[in-house]
């Protein structure tokens, strides 16, 4: 996918985030118009990748994109040492903020 070659690996995976929050949105949207019922962990799961994926967009972090690496494995850890402290600093902000609004939407759709 060339696409992401030439992208940041932060933003790719931020896009990969957003479209896995959508599929869980959709599951869950269609399980609670079917079936009456929902999935709390995917409700919590979706709202924390969505929380995550915009703050990848944003901050992408280190300024290295995927053809750097053609051909390379890239691990968690090597993109998260060569991200500046303040944009790993909003991503724990961004995880924090996730658990807590998908906490909320389970106690709202609970109900």
């Amino acid at each position: 996918m060339d696409f992401f070659g030439n992208m940041r690996y932060g933003r790719a995976s931020g896009i990969w985030a957003v479209l896995i929050f959508i599929v869980f949105a959709v599951y869950n949207f269609y399980s609670i118009i079917n079936n009456q019922t929902y999935s709390p962990k995917l409700v919590v799961t979706g709202i924390i990748m969505l929380f995550l994926g915009i703050s990848l967009i944003l901050f992408p972090g280190g300024n290295f994109t995927r053809n750097d690496y053609k051909g390379q494995r890239i691990g968690i850890k090597f993109i998260w040492t060569q991200a500046p402290v303040m944009h790993r600093a909003i991503w724990c902000t961004a995880v924090i903020c996730g658990v807590i609004s998908g906490m909320q939407m389970n106690r709202f759709l609970g109900q």
